[in-house]
């Protein structure tokens, strides 16, 4: 049976089972940006012979530009909302 014949589930184990694709695929968009950062920030795609993190996701990923924008504006946002959570964590313990 292919894993995508989904005819044989009732209507709770779709729902569950929607739930846990959801879920599966927020925590794979979270660990892909979190790469992404990574990439970026180490100069990494440099080694794999592109010029840019937004070449690398376009040419080598293919993502489109905008999905590339998207995700590498993401990544760089979070990055720097937990730098910004982290000094303020370190503020309050030093100063707290």
């Amino acid at each position: 049976m292919s894993r995508f014949a989904v005819d044989h589930l009732s209507p709770l184990a779709a729902r569950r089972r929607l739930e846990e694709v959801d879920l599966e695929e927020k925590s794979r968009l979270a660990e892909g940006l979190a790469l992404i950062a990574l990439i970026d920030s180490r100069g990494d795609y440099l080694e794999a012979g592109y010029s840019c993190m937004q070449r690398y996701c376009i040419e080598h990923l293919r993502m489109s530009e905008e999905k590339a924008q998207r995700r590498i504006r993401a990544a760089l946002w979070v990055t720097s909302a937990l730098l910004a959570g982290l000094v303020a964590i370190e503020a309050w313990r030093t100063f707290g």
